[in-house]
């Protein structure tokens, strides 16, 4: 069986990403990429992808590297009341995993990106187990929709916040003028309800001198420090926080606390991502989570670290090799 194979790079991204955007822009004049973002069903049958498997041995046609930057639309669109549209919807979906997965064992192809994760949907409290098997500290936790067992959590400790069980989201009134953002958020005794809850996932508040936002592409790291200017404000969630009432410097991160990470990411087979950690007045450092996605625009340009010339160049190196 013949292939086809040439250089290229293929982008698989989402039009809300502007770095991926900004890492295009510092892509050689004679480097060929192709970009898509695959919104609906049309899309995803006109894109030009194949991958063959023939005695072992598995080609990606047509790229020999291959960027999962973000998840495609498809993904994010609702469901629809055509079941044949729906079905042939995750068949896209699939052959779009399916394509992450058989990129590992071709060896002309190399990935970048953490996008379609295929661990993803339970990323969260595997990360946490897998860091605490590590040595890495991690607060206590709790996943729960008994009120008995959310009321005895509460009374533990400085307090407990809850989050998202898997990624938060962005909530639209109807003529989608208004929308409401799910954040990090402390919970208090009159927010429990009598009988079951809505499943929660909680934890316990820990006091913070300031956050980290630490971004890895391979076996590089890029760390920051994020801390309040202004007394009275609590950094609860970074991304609900005025610009004006944050900083953010470099930060260097301990060599010991440094390899368990690389250990963790390692075994989480991820090559890019963005992980939270607390450090403690006490200077512990406490693990939160890992988003695959890797976000590292709003810590870039405050600690000048380029991340999209970086970016860049890490994927033009294996597309000229």
């Amino acid at each position: 069986m013949g292939f086809l194979f040439a250089k290229m790079i293929l982008i698989i991204s989402n039009p809300s990403d502007i770095s991926t955007t900004r890492v295009i822009d510092w892509f050689k004049n004679d480097t060929k990429y192709k970009l898509i973002n695959i919104i609906n069903i049309e899309e995803g049958i006109n894109q030009n992808i194949s991958a063959v498997v023939c005695n072992n041995i598995v080609r990606i046609n047509n790229y020999n590297v291959i960027w999962f930057r973000k998840l495609p639309m498809i993904f994010q669109n609702e469901t629809n009341k055509n079941e044949i549209t729906n079905y042939l919807k995750s068949e896209i979906i699939e052959y779009l995993k399916t394509l992450k997965l058989l990129c590992h064992f071709s060896k002309s192809t190399f990935i970048f990106g953490s996008a379609l994760y295929e661990q993803e949907d339970i990323l969260k409290f595997r990360s946490l187990l897998l860091a605490a098997r590590n040595g890495i500290k991690i607060p206590n936790t709790l996943l729960s929709n008994d009120k008995k067992e959310i009321e005895t959590f509460l009374s533990k400790g400085e307090g407990v916040i809850t989050k998202s069980i898997k990624n938060p989201t962005f909530l639209y009134s109807k003529t989608g003028k208004y929308s409401v953002k799910m954040y990090t958020e402390k919970v208090k005794n009159r927010d429990v309800k009598t009988g079951n809850n809505f499943p929660n996932l909680l934890q316990e508040l820990i006091l913070k001198s300031y956050e980290l936002r630490i971004f890895f592409i391979n076996n590089s790291f890029f760390s920051s420090a994020l801390f309040t200017v202004t007394p009275h404000i609590n950094l609860m969630d970074s991304r609900n926080t005025r610009k004006n009432d944050m900083r953010i410097v470099p930060y260097i991160l301990p060599k010991p606390f440094l390899k368990k990470l690389k250990i963790l990411i390692s075994q989480l087979g991820l090559n890019t991502g963005s992980i939270d950690v607390i450090v403690t007045p006490k200077n512990d450092y406490i693990f939160l989570e890992i988003n695959p996605f890797g976000q590292y625009d709003f810590i870039s340009a405050p600690c000048n670290y380029q991340l999209d010339k970086f970016i860049a160049n890490q994927i033009e190196m294996e597309y000229e090799k």
